[in-house]
């Protein structure tokens, strides 16, 4: 969504009202005036739709109990936290981050973050993502945007590809939750050998259907 400037009277009692409010809510003048007349005239900007699909993925963990999300309006990255069965129960952290607009196909990032001293969980992490990386990258379909990985110890990073048919917030929030829940449960089930680097391809293209991220 492109923007332009433009010029507006306002009262000095609204503007001051704006300031205050946009101050608390952590932006700008602009940015606060630009969201609230685009929610009166029902427009979909990029600020409310990633704010759509982050409480489309917020909704679906929070009615269970295997990852606790952290969701806050009108902010481009929300949080989910997850228990490993590992001893001392380290925490996994995942952090979804959405652009608000394409960046050369691709619309925003997965972090998979482990902070952990452990050497064995750290090399575990590595290999599954490797492991995960190479199962993605043999379903990819030609014409499709190709997403972009990054490792670094206790760190897995996957962009997230802008979809072919757009991004309409609840199909989509939807999709990036299927997602997030079968990288978070193969990676448990890796962890305990109960499934190997040869079966995540299997498990991806069942679980999503063709519908990548």
């Amino acid at each position: 969504m492109s923007k332009s400037l433009y010029s507006l009277i306002l009262s000095d009692e609204v503007v001051a009202e704006l300031d205050r409010a946009a101050l608390k809510a952590g932006t700008n003048r602009s940015q606060l005036a630009n969201r609230i007349l685009a929610e009166h005239l029902s427009l979909l900007t990029p600020e409310r739709r990633i704010e759509e699909i982050f409480r489309t993925v917020d909704r679906f963990f929070n009615e269970g109990a295997e990852m606790v999300s952290r969701f806050t309006p009108h902010q481009p990255v929300m949080q989910l936290k997850t228990a490993l069965a590992y001893r001392y129960r380290p925490t996994l952290r995942y952090e979804l981050r959405l652009y608000p607009e394409a960046q050369d196909g691709q619309i925003g990032e997965i972090h998979m973050i482990l902070r952990t001293q452990a050497e064995e969980l750290l090399m575990l992490l590595d290999a599954f993502a490797r492991d995960w990386i190479r199962a993605e990258r043999s379903l990819r379909s030609d014409g499709e945007s190709v997403p972009l990985y990054e490792l670094s110890p206790g760190r897995f990073t996957r962009t997230i590809c802008l979809p072919r048919e757009g991004l309409e917030p609840a199909a989509f929030g939807d999709r990036l939750t299927r997602y997030v829940r079968l990288l978070d449960e193969s990676f448990k089930e890796y962890l305990c050998s109960r499934v190997s680097g040869a079966e995540l391809e299997y498990r991806i293209q069942e679980e999503m259907k063709g519908e990548t991220v």
